[in-house]
């Protein structure tokens, strides 16, 4: 959740940065005027350029991140259809240790 706006994110666990589909932020309150700059971020077709946003509370997993730094990417202008709102990185969980069961 951001904010409280409930998203659907993936864990990923080969992605280094979190990223938001730019709707998810929009409908969660944010602008685009709220950008606070940009970066280019390695994909698997290649390289993007994303907005970078900080938003003020990122929630998943039982895990609380405040004021947390998120890429957004606009899905659906870069024809990329998907039932997810974004990508949960390995950044969200810096300074935790993961364990993950497949058992």
């Amino acid at each position: 959740a951001v904010d409280g706006y409930d998203l659907r994110l993936a864990l990923d666990t080969g992605a280094s940065n979190t990223i938001l589909d730019l709707t998810a932020l929009l409908i969660a309150g944010y602008r685009l005027a709220d950008a606070t700059g940009t970066v280019e971020i390695e994909t698997g077709k290649g390289a993007i350029q994303a907005e970078v946003y900080t938003v003020r509370e990122l929630r998943a997993l039982g895990i609380v991140q405040p004021d947390f730094t998120v890429c957004s990417y606009d899905f659906l202008a870069n024809s990329v259809l998907t039932d997810i709102d974004g990508v949960l990185g390995i950044d969200f969980f810096k300074g935790r240790k993961v364990c993950i069961d497949f058992g």
